[in-house]
């Protein structure tokens, strides 16, 4: 009888581990299968990405007014008939947004006016290059050479001294005219604008790089002008939003101060000089009552002072004094 049970006993826990046995049998065959299935499926994943399927056939360029489109893309080294997952990275907010990196960083290098870029691949089959471009608000003359300045203080550009009024001297001439075709239209709008742009004497700074900002000495001096140059342009907004009230008395004048202004000195902080109209000098001393005198200098220039050449002063007294010149 015992011995029966003990029989019995035995033949229990071999069922027992034989039943735990084919149960580990059965987890890593799922486990085997599961995984194989992974690989395959994965396999298959990575093949059709990296399919013709998904191969470049478009690249389009946006927010680029001074860069060229074609030398934007050439310097990219972004290429048709290339599988487009075969550049993305460089970095996990590359991988995740499917940018380019290496596109990026390419047309940083490649033009000083490029501010930031995002290039990015667009399924199926398109490359979207997304530029912001600096703006030149200034320039600042450097041996021989204008630079323009944008708001954060980096040296956009260069042109020379003799080049800017060699241009400026033909303005009004037949010879500019003549340049107004396809191949030299841009050239002859940048140099427009770059002329427009008001001129800054004051700042001090031994080099500089395009691309990088400049090292002034006197850090100051550049704050005065974006002061200066961001309060006559939300004065010029103001009034072109007062315009619509036929009661005010700068209904229907379209004159901009900002546009009027040639020449910006900032060598003494406290005595701001601007020169207007390539005619009148004004002396706005410092920026405490800019307002003010924006205003009261709009009305001269409406008026009395239409025409007129010399130095409006705003330092000797409650009211402005002009000194004519002939």
């Amino acid at each position: 009888m015992q011995k029966q049970r003990m029989v019995s006993g035995r033949n229990t826990n071999e069922q027992t581990v034989l039943k735990r046995d084919r149960s580990k049998i059965k987890r890593r065959r799922f486990i085997f299968k599961t995984l194989l299935i992974s690989i395959l499926l994965l396999a298959g994943i990575i093949l059709l990405l990296m399919s013709s399927f998904f191969n470049i056939k478009e690249i389009h360029v946006v927010g680029n007014s001074r860069c060229k489109e074609e030398e934007i893309i050439d310097a990219s080294g972004v290429v048709t008939g290339v599988n487009g997952f075969k550049n993305v990275g460089t970095g996990i907010k590359h991988f995740i947004g499917l940018r380019y990196g290496n596109a990026e960083k390419n047309i940083l290098q490649f033009s000083s006016y490029v501010k930031d870029v995002t290039v990015k691949f667009v399924l199926p089959s398109t490359v979207k290059i997304i530029i912001k471009e600096r703006t030149p608000i200034c320039k600042s003359e450097f041996m021989g050479s204008y630079i323009l300045i944008d708001e954060e203080c980096y040296a956009v550009d260069r042109i020379t001294v003799a080049k800017a009024n060699n241009f400026q001297d033909a303005s009004n001439s037949q010879e500019v005219n003549n340049l107004q075709g396809a191949n030299n239209l841009q050239e002859v709008n940048y140099l427009q604008d770059a002329n427009n742009l008001p001129l800054v004497k004051g700042l001090v700074f031994a080099r500089y790089e395009l691309g990088q900002p400049l090292a002034i000495q006197e850090n100051n001096n550049f704050s005065i002008v974006l002061d200066f140059l961001r309060a006559v342009k939300n004065f010029d907004n103001r009034i072109d939003k007062s315009n619509n009230n036929d009661n005010n008395y700068y209904s229907g004048n379209n004159l901009k101060i900002y546009d009027l202004i040639n020449v910006i000195d900032v060598a003494d902080k406290k005595n701001v000089k601007v020169l207007i109209d390539s005619r009148l000098t004004v002396n706005f001393g410092s920026l405490e009552e800019i307002d003010y005198r924006l205003e009261f200098l709009k009305i001269l220039l409406n008026g009395d002072l239409k025409y007129g050449k010399g130095i409006l002063n705003f330092t000797m007294g409650d009211k402005p004094v002009f000194t004519p010149q002939y």
